[in-house]
């Protein structure tokens, strides 16, 4: 792959490896699981937002990007995200985010907020 860098319009390819393809056929699986059932809703999105991270995360490690270097706010963003996905059901305060994540409460509120426009505790609130 060059080392050009992506338009807006460009569409990078993914390739999965067994490991990353059982991965995303799983999450996949349970979406369809959740779809067809009585009460779709809300595993669904999340299960839609799992999967988005698990692509990105192959991404970052075919280091592909869409859109060139990503910033330390998206990073950051990112990462939080993933974090959130991993431990929303045991831990629900905004300091074990930011410790986890090597930053002050107070940087990683003004960052996810400018980012996303909502607060942390409002994700945590969503995920649970």
């Amino acid at each position: 792959m060059s080392t050009s860098v992506y338009s807006r319009y460009t569409t990078p390819k993914l390739h999965l490896n067994s490991e990353d393809a059982s991965k995303v056929g799983i999450t996949l699986k349970l979406m369809s699981h959740y779809l067809t059932s009585d009460y779709p809703g809300e595993m669904t999105i999340h299960l839609v937002n799992f999967l988005l991270l698990q692509i990105v995360d192959i991404f970052q490690e075919q280091n592909i990007s869409a859109c060139g270097a990503s910033s330390r706010t998206d990073e950051l963003y990112r990462l939080f995200r993933k974090l959130l996905v991993d431990n929303y059901r045991k831990e629900h305060g905004i300091l074990f985010y930011a410790d986890s994540l090597h930053v002050s409460r107070t940087y990683l509120s003004r960052v996810i907020k400018m980012v996303s426009g909502k607060t942390v505790n409002a994700f945590i609130s969503d995920a649970l």
